[in-house]
């Protein structure tokens, strides 16, 4: 298994508190990661893609006032 540098960076947000994947872009852009990494929405996406088929990650869906989400949360393995 190889993690690249958005997956760690990814998976070290979920490691503060189960996000969906438009929260973790705006905790990337209140937290300036900018300033030092770059990584796009797209490329947030694809990691929580891979950490998912990997096992690293689970995800539970919600309802809420804006529609369905899938909220990501650190499994054992991750």
């Amino acid at each position: 298994m190889s993690l690249t540098k958005n997956d760690l960076l990814v998976l070290g947000f979920l490691l503060e508190r189960p996000m969906h994947g438009y929260e973790i872009g705006q905790a990337l852009k209140d937290e300036q990661v900018e300033l030092w990494f770059e990584i796009s929405t797209a490329a947030v996406y694809y990691s929580l893609n891979k950490l998912h088929r990997l096992g690293l990650i689970a995800e539970a869906h919600s309802r809420g006032i804006s529609g369905d989400r899938t909220v990501y949360h650190v499994t054992k393995p991750g």
